[in-house]
């Protein structure tokens, strides 16, 4: 795999998130993020790809 300038993810370069699992399920239950949204967020990718726009170029 090729090395990407500035992309840390999984290194100790990026620090652990203060927010913990359970902060997140009450934020998400907080604005009435449910299961179905999540679901079409997944495939939102598929819906909004254009036929002229090349995979990287957004």
């Amino acid at each position: 795999m090729n090395s990407i300038p500035g992309y840390t993810l999984g290194t100790t370069a990026v620090p652990r998130s203060p927010v913990t699992l359970a902060d997140f399920e009450r934020m998400k239950a907080s604005t009435l993020l449910g299961d179905e949204d999540l679901k079409y967020l997944r495939l939102s990718p598929t819906v909004v790809r254009h036929p002229y726009v090349k995979d990287g170029d957004f």
